[in-house]
């Protein structure tokens, strides 16, 4: 079973499905204090006491809360986004902080500094414009440089250390107290211009770097960010704007109705970042509590996945030593998990003549996976090798091996299958399809001890009758070479009789061919010519009786595809011969063919086309299986009413090892 990867949270925080309804109420928030002035009403907040009403005293307090509130405001988005930060490294979260630090510290100063807590200003009529137009400036420039830096491929540079972050706070925090101080005590130039139609030209270029920020930049960065928190950037310019716009063209002295506007729409953008940062936490935590809940689940499947597989599952590191191991590997191997965890696999499980075979697995696998740049699972087997048991004997598995993890530190899984009872299934098969084949041949072989037998005995009756010594010693030598002959019939026979496998030495194919050709004779006789082209080949790596086996089955199958008609129309025509590092054998016929559609099915257990009781359906799939242990092949050719011919292809013995 594959688990599918949760995607990170953030790649699933998008944007609020209907931003363009947002706009437009961010939009009709910053036209609404033009419609309130043009109507006449009063845009200040009310005195704590009745007894004072003074406009430019009410004025000077609206003035001091909007700049506290859009200050704690900012302050406290930058503080969120410093911990957003800290947790992701996020190059977004990282940059805004700071501008968000920067233009609440300055908030934050500027009202003390009016009300007098931390600076005295010489002239508060040019103090306020003054230092608005400085701060404004730094912000927009500030806005427009993160936004170029978010924009630019792949730079994350030094921000992305929270050391260095701080450092930045810190500057610019000493950077605030400098430039207000500096202002409260110098002789300011007079910024503001009653008469003109713009009131306030210094405050134009901030105007035009928003402008160039709202419909230029942070679109693109919402694009690429695709959050909450950009989308709220992005709108948190527009209310900068309208600021803008109300103190250069609507404020021709400090605390009247545009000025009080504008620094409320200043606090409104810090709101807007700080609601858009809370929604934003709010559906990342949700996100995450649901991502947990999932990974939780997947764990209790995999977990009982795990527990339950049929298969040994163990998983070790690069230095071998194991670190999972499921109740099957128990039950397969005897180690209990306990018992296991924390040694190595390939000291305990894998014989010392397979070692070699087994690190050569997994180096290729680690090969494979590095040349193919897969960062997950690379996958090689299934193979079979022999393991072992905790009490010391042998266990035949089919393995499978996985590698996961860094590419420079895997964690390799090991799949067993017990194969042992298919190993069993397989050599009780094969006998019963020598079985089968011997008594295929039992009227063959009878036919052909008959002979010499025949010969044998009418050479003991000359014995018996022969007058002088000569005549008799030579009817002897006739008797013995007739008894070598029935002898020879024997041991062929035990060849095949034999049940269990034998390791792979090298074997001469001309001789396992001609045992093959001598027990199969008098059935390919009755009803066809034989032809032979036997060439001198290699040695090849085999077991000896298993290759006379699928040679006798071959040359079983080729005599019982013939048609039926007469003995000279049919001809089987057997080929040996060496080409490059194989040695071939072909065994052809001129029967019938086989379809095109059942020429991979007929190697297939249990599949014939004889009669039911005339064949097992057992015999080309063992010799297939045969074949492939010698590291060979064995394919078929063949086309209708054209005959077919089987090919056994082996390496010879000095490139097999």
């Amino acid at each position: 079973m594959t688990v599918q990867p949760y995607p990170p949270i953030a790649q699933r925080t998008t944007s609020p499905g209907r931003p363009a309804a947002i706009f437009g109420l961010i939009a009709l928030i910053c036209v609404l204090p033009a419609v309130v002035i043009a109507l006449g009403f009063n845009v200040s907040l009310p005195l704590p006491s009745a007894a004072t009403s003074v406009g430019a005293l009410r004025g000077a307090f609206t003035h001091s809360t909007l700049l506290i509130l859009g200050g704690i405001l900012a302050i406290s988005s930058a503080s969120l986004s410093l911990a957003r930060f800290m947790v992701r490294r996020s190059a977004l979260t990282s940059v805004i902080s700071i501008t968000l630090f920067w233009s609440g510290f300055v908030a934050i100063i500027q009202a003390l500094t009016v009300d007098g807590a931390i600076y005295t200003a010489r002239d508060i009529e040019n103090y306020i414009p003054f230092t608005w137009t400085i701060t404004r400036h730094l912000n927009a420039l500030l806005i427009f440089g993160a936004g170029v830096l978010l924009l630019w491929p792949r730079r994350q540079l030094a921000l992305l250390r929270p050391g260095f972050m701080l450092g930045v706070f810190a500057l610019f925090g000493t950077l605030a107290l400098t430039l207000l101080g500096l202002a409260s005590y110098l002789e300011l130039p007079q910024t503001t211009r009653p008469e003109a139609i713009i009131v306030r030209p210094w405050d134009l270029p901030a105007l035009v770097i928003f402008a160039i920020s709202a419909f230029g930049i942070f679109p693109r960065i919402h694009r690429r960010y695709r959050s909450h928190f950009s989308l709220a950037l992005w709108l948190s310019i527009l209310p900068l704007l309208a600021a803008q716009l109300y103190l250069i063209f609507g404020s021709t002295r400090i605390f009247d109705a545009a000025f009080n506007a504008a620094y409320g729409l200043s606090a409104l953008s810090s709101a807007v970042i700080f609601g858009g940062l809370i929604f934003d936490y709010v559906r990342s935590t949700s996100q995450e509590q649901h991502l947990l809940h999932t990974i939780s689940e997947r764990e209790v499947r995999i977990r009982t996945m795990f527990e339950g597989a049929a298969e040994a599952i163990i998983a070790f590191n690069t230095d071998g030593v194991i670190e999972l191991w499921n109740p099957a590997a128990t039950l397969l191997f005897g180690w209990r998990e306990d018992d296991i965890i924390g040694r190595n696999v390939t000291t305990l499980l894998v014989p010392r003549a397979h070692r070699p075979y087994f690190t050569d697995q997994l180096e290729r696998l680690v090969t494979d996976r590095t040349s193919r740049n897969i960062h997950s699972y690379a996958l090689g087997g299934p193979f079979d090798i022999v393991l072992l048991h905790q009490e010391g004997k042998e266990v035949h598995v089919e393995l499978s091996l996985a590698a996961s993890g860094q590419q420079e530190a895997p964690i390799f899984t090991l799949f067993a299958r017990d194969l042992s009872a298919q190993k069993q299934m397989q050599l009780r098969m094969t006998q019963m399809d020598r079985m089968i084949t011997v008594g295929t041949m039992a009227a063959g072989v009878g036919h052909e001890i008959n002979n010499p037998l025949t010969y044998l005995i009418a050479n003991l009756d000359l014995i018996e009758e022969a007058e002088d010594e000569e005549e008799r010693d030579h009817s002897l030598a006739a008797a013995r070479q007739g008894a070598e002959r029935i002898r020879r019939i024997v041991d062929d026979l035990r060849l095949l009789s034999g049940f269990q496998q034998q390791p792979r030495h090298k074997v001469a194919v001309a001789d396992a061919l001609e045992v093959a050709l001598r027990m199969t004779r008098q059935l390919i006789q009755r009803s066809a010519s034989l032809h032979q082209t036997l060439a001198k080949t290699s040695p090849v790596l085999a077991d000896e009786p298993r290759l006379t086996q699928v040679l006798i089955n071959l040359l079983t199958n080729a005599a019982h595809a013939l048609s039926a008609r007469p003995r000279h129309e049919n001809r089987i025509d057997v080929h040996l011969l060496e080409v490059d590092d194989q040695v071939i054998i072909e065994i052809s016929d001129n029967g019938p063919g086989i379809p095109t559609e059942i020429q991979e099915a007929i190697f297939e257990p249990f599949f014939t086309t004889k009669p039911a009781g005339e064949g097992s359906g057992l015999g080309l799939s063992l010799c297939r299986q045969i074949v492939e242990s010698f590291e060979g092949s064995l394919t078929v050719e063949s086309k209708p009413d054209e005959g077919a011919t089987f090919r056994v292809s082996l390496p010879r013995a000095a490139a097999a090892t």
